[in-house]
């Protein structure tokens, strides 16, 4: 599952829940094209990293079918998908599951992957810096929602996990600070411009704000990045009027 599923992080309340899936077309689709857009993301009414994916084919401009759906909706779709997992995203025919290999194929489609092999490279080291990192935080996300979350979850993530998982985060955290200390010509992470690598430090940025507001202040940079990102003329749009979700 994505490292964000927390199924009742949603916006959605239980009993609000919808029946049926619901798709926003995202993108400018000329009125004489009758078809629909060619790619169709599938996850929950939240962020999680699946939020990469959107924010790139918004960037790019490129109508796509936001497909949010209910926890009990995909309980009921579950047994079909060959992971059991999602974000999900479907393009000619072929359907590719994992948020970050999702992020890295629709960065490669629209020349967000580095201009270089060594960008290349520096772009996959900060991802997985960053899977590891979120990794340590479902303890903590489960902690922030200990009110309303099942008791089962208990069995998954004791509680005393919670105090581990923000010391190894704090571990990883000045290697990204470092990065985004870095003096590019465009104030994003590479050399060559804006990549997947930006959109993916800004939704973990945010997610580590809303957990640990205090642990997050000395990083400034991050911050700047994080707020360059969601300062993007082509986000504006997608950005006031997505649903809104906590992670």
């Amino acid at each position: 599952m994505d490292f964000f599923y927390i199924p009742w992080i949603s916006v959605l309340k239980p009993e609000e829940e919808s029946t049926e899936e619901t798709e926003y077309t995202i993108g400018s689709v000329p009125e004489l094209v009758s078809t629909k857009p060619k790619y169709k993301l599938t996850f929950f009414a939240s962020k999680g990293f699946a939020e990469i994916s959107r924010l790139i084919l918004v960037y790019v401009d490129e109508p796509f079918i936001d497909n949010r759906i209910s926890y009990s909706e995909w309980k009921a779709k579950e047994g079909d998908c060959p992971i059991r997992r999602m974000p999900m995203l479907e393009f000619e025919g072929h359907t590719i599951y994992q948020s970050m290999t999702i992020a890295k194929f629709l960065a490669k489609q629209f020349g967000l992957y580095g201009k270089t092999v060594f960008e290349e490279t520096e772009i996959d080291e900060i991802i997985e810096t960053l899977t590891i990192l979120v990794t340590y935080l479902r303890p903590c996300i489960f902690a922030f929602y200990k009110s309303i979350q099942p008791e089962d979850v208990k069995e998954y993530f004791p509680e005393n996990t919670v105090k581990y998982s923000t010391t190894v985060v704090q571990r990883y955290l000045p290697f990204l600070e470092n990065y985004a200390s870095r003096k590019t010509l465009h104030g994003f992470l590479l050399p060559s411009g804006i990549t997947v690598a930006d959109f993916a430090v800004a939704i973990c940025y945010e997610l580590i704000e809303n957990l640990f507001p205090q642990i997050i202040v000395p990083y400034t940079n991050l911050k700047g990045l994080k707020d360059r990102v969601n300062e993007l003329p082509e986000l504006q749009q997608y950005l006031k009027s997505r649903p809104k979700s906590i992670f």
